[in-house]
């Protein structure tokens, strides 16, 4: 009995998730105005901002002692997890469906959305898909390099645990970390 029941709440998260990603889908695949892209982004920004409550965070921590293994605290961290993974999905599927904006947003914020999501994504395997977008929105000028600088550094950390020693300009730096990172080849 026991298995039956752990099969049906397997087979209802996938089911869940499945369907979550079809609405994602749709809901992308209607955005056909820069003002509905530019809202979309900007509302996974600020959902990504919104999870991230440091005061929040501490007054938890404050309340149980600072001990992270907390059931509220890992409730917490859990909540920030799912809205990492489904921030994620909304990213890759507007970028499949899209590519990275060729249009200038009347809030910069909107074009966050792209660097936070990346950064906040737990392995590099999943920094990764995104990045042939991100690198694509860079080579046409669409990413300033301090901040496609900044990315690269963060995917760095992410595969070898330690942020690369920077070059003197973010040009040279974006240069090595390509090769170090050996995403040459993959961004063409």
């Amino acid at each position: 009995m026991r298995k039956v029941v752990l099969l049906v709440v397997i087979l209802a998260f996938f089911s869940c998730k499945e369907q979550k990603t079809e609405d994602i889908a749709t809901t992308v695949s209607a955005l056909d105005s820069q003002t509905k892209k530019e809202a979309y982004l900007l509302s996974i920004f600020q959902d990504d901002q919104k999870v991230r409550d440091d005061k929040k965070e501490h007054e938890i921590l404050k309340r149980n002692n600072f001990d992270y293994q907390t059931q509220e605290y890992k409730a917490y961290l859990k909540k920030v997890h799912i809205t990492d993974s489904l921030n994620f999905i909304k990213i890759k599927t507007y970028l499949e469906r899209f590519g990275f904006p060729d249009f200038k947003p009347t809030n910069e914020l909107a074009l966050h959305a792209f660097n936070t999501v990346l950064m906040h994504q737990p392995t590099y395997e999943k920094q990764l898909q995104l990045f042939p977008y991100l690198y694509q929105g860079y080579k046409e000028g669409k990413i300033p390099k301090e901040k496609f600088s900044f990315l690269l550094n963060n995917m760095h950390r992410h595969k070898y645990g330690k942020s690369y020693p920077h070059a003197k300009t973010d040009e040279e730096n974006i240069k090595q970390l390509l090769k170090k990172l050996e995403l040459i080849s993959k961004s063409r």
